[in-house]
């Protein structure tokens, strides 16, 4: 075992092969499943990485804690000068995952119900509301769904309160 990394939704663990290795002679599946607690869990297999001699595991677990805070003020987004700079998130080894919005551009957030989006979506608005004054950022924010960003209302930084009708993009 070379590594092991536990992140909020992941463990990854390092197997250190010998050099010269082919992955695909070893004897396993790319997609195989083990029964931990009664339930299935997937096991992802990543080969070969880089400058390494890993074979790489990731294991979806039950979703650990990812707290605002943890990387909205980490390190790298203190070092950020960017008014624009976002936090994303934490990685499978829990570092703080950070980019930087454009002036002038858009976002949509999508994916399944339950999969994090209005968490994600708060950690960005979050992040972009703690380092920039209503006078340097406007938003206009539509929650056609009128449950995930109703709460935004009133703060400075909107242009418009939350546009929630879709004939309503038209006219702004």
């Amino acid at each position: 075992m070379a590594e092991v990394n536990q992140g909020p939704a992941v463990t990854q663990y390092a197997l250190q092969i010998p050099l010269g290795t082919k992955v695909s002679k070893l004897p396993i599946s790319q997609t195989i499943s083990f029964k931990y607690r009664g339930a299935d869990r997937p096991i992802r297999i990543e080969a070969p990485i880089p400058e390494k001699t890993w074979l790489v595991l990731k294991i979806r677990t039950l979703f650990g804690s990812c707290h605002f805070k943890d990387h909205a003020f980490s390190i790298s987004m203190r070092k950020n000068k960017s008014k624009l700079a976002v936090s994303l998130g934490l990685d499978v080894s829990r570092k703080s995952v950070d980019g930087r919005y454009r002036e002038n551009a858009t976002c949509t957030d999508c994916g399944t119900t339950g999969s994090g989006n209005r968490c994600s979506m708060n950690s960005f608005i979050g992040a972009l509301l703690f380092r920039a004054t209503p006078d340097e950022l406007k938003l206009i924010l539509v929650d056609p769904k009128r449950v995930e960003l109703t709460g935004y209302n009133g703060i400075p930084h909107l242009m418009t309160p939350v546009i929630v009708e879709v004939d309503q993009i038209r006219q702004r």
